[in-house]
């Protein structure tokens, strides 16, 4: 995953595909942030990892 694409993840629109919404990272971040969990990347040449991490300890918003 190119830089450019890496620093606008989770802007609503952004699409690579032809015929994308590019509402899902965006919506992901939003879920994310509604838990408090961090959404992390990591990229290199040989691929792309997206890590979840919840905060186990943290009560949840709806709780």
């Amino acid at each position: 995953m190119g830089n450019d694409i890496l620093g606008r993840l989770g802007t609503p629109f952004l699409t690579t595909k032809e015929h994308g919404t590019g509402l899902g990272f965006d919506v992901c971040y939003i879920i994310a942030a509604r838990h408090r969990a961090k959404i992390e990347v990591e990229t290199s040449p040989g691929g792309t990892t997206f890590l979840v991490r919840f905060n186990l300890n943290c009560q949840s918003p709806q709780g």
